[in-house]
């Protein structure tokens, strides 16, 4: 029950993003977004970001999970974030970086199982952009690619 109400909410966040993001929004059907992923995720990102043919170039900056919520803490911008385990998701939120975060994978490493969350900023400047890509990680493509990399999707 817990999990059907997170992804409810989740999929009615995403709505109100995308409707939101397309009232009055100047923003082209092309361009890029910048995609900040910790870059245990670069390998699935590249062939995602290769696969991905919805109008936007992506940009990813790859860093450690931490050093990436650093950045978007400083004000560095952002549109999309992957980063590794929940808990960074939680400071983001709980600073009001992000609104909302879904874990949209899980990885087995030697020290147990680590979630993958994807968020997009409040500050993203390709809000709408941002919501395609992450549409497209979610997909059924998306998903086989994630799986070829050895994630454990949703």
């Amino acid at each position: 029950m817990k999990r059907i109400l997170k992804t409810a909410a989740f999929c009615l966040l995403a709505a109100v993003i995308t409707f939101a993001a397309g009232c009055g929004s100047a923003e082209k059907k092309s361009g890029k977004i910048v995609v900040f992923a910790d870059s245990q995720f670069g390998g699935a990102a590249q062939t995602l970001a290769e696969t991905y043919d919805r109008g936007a170039q992506v940009e990813f900056v790859f860093d450690t999970t931490q050093t990436l919520s650093d950045k978007l803490s400083t004000g560095e911008k952002a549109d999309l974030l992957v980063l590794y385990g929940v808990t960074p998701a939680d400071k983001l939120r709980g600073s009001r970086l992000i609104d909302n975060y879904l874990v949209f994978a899980g990885e087995k490493t030697n020290k147990g199982s680590v979630a993958l969350t994807m968020a997009k900023p409040l500050s993203s400047r390709s809000y709408a952009q941002a919501q395609r890509f992450a549409d497209f990680i979610l997909s059924d493509e998306g998903r086989a690619i994630l799986k070829q990399y050895g994630y454990a999707v949703r």
